[in-house]
């Protein structure tokens, strides 16, 4: 072949690669940046009440399936409720039922269900950081009550 084919085909060969890594961040600032804008409206999410104190609800039976997580601390999400009815997965991933942008939140953090007695389970699903139920660490599924506090990353809910 001759020099002049071999640098054409040089050339191509630099411009597919451009090409290629200029894709590749093109999805990762993606997925960076959709997570943040599921922050703003989570799936689920309903306002919580502030009339009724949580001393004034009446308290939940095992029969009851109307179990929620409300935050009580976090950035953005502060005061919404989210229902747990057969799953509720948290995360960073936009693949979770509720996405955190929080860097201590893994990207498939805590997976809450609601087990055989009707109660929720949570579950922590291999995060770095930990899942924390009334600030013990979540190592094997734990049943959860009215009024525990789960800490994921920054963010506190209280099961309700």
């Amino acid at each position: 072949m001759s020099e002049a084919v071999l640098t054409l085909l040089k050339w191509c060969v630099l411009v597919l690669l451009y090409l290629f890594f200029l894709r590749v961040m093109q999805v990762t600032w993606a997925s960076l940046r959709a997570p943040a804008r599921r922050v703003a409206t989570p799936t689920g999410a309903v306002p919580a009440t502030t009339t009724t104190s949580p001393a004034a609800r009446p308290p939940k039976t095992s029969s009851d399936h109307a179990w929620a997580l409300e935050v009580v601390e976090g950035d953005t999400i502060a005061g919404s409720l989210h229902p747990v009815h057969d799953e509720l997965t948290i995360g960073r991933s936009a693949g979770c039922h509720l996405t955190l942008d929080d860097t201590y939140v893994s990207q498939f953090h805590v997976r809450i269900t609601i087990g055989g007695d009707h109660r929720p389970v949570v579950e922590d699903l291999g995060s770095t950081n930990g899942t924390y139920l009334n600030r013990q660490r979540v190592s094997s599924p734990v049943i959860a009550n009215v009024g525990d506090r789960l800490q994921v990353g920054s963010t506190v809910f209280v099961v309700r």
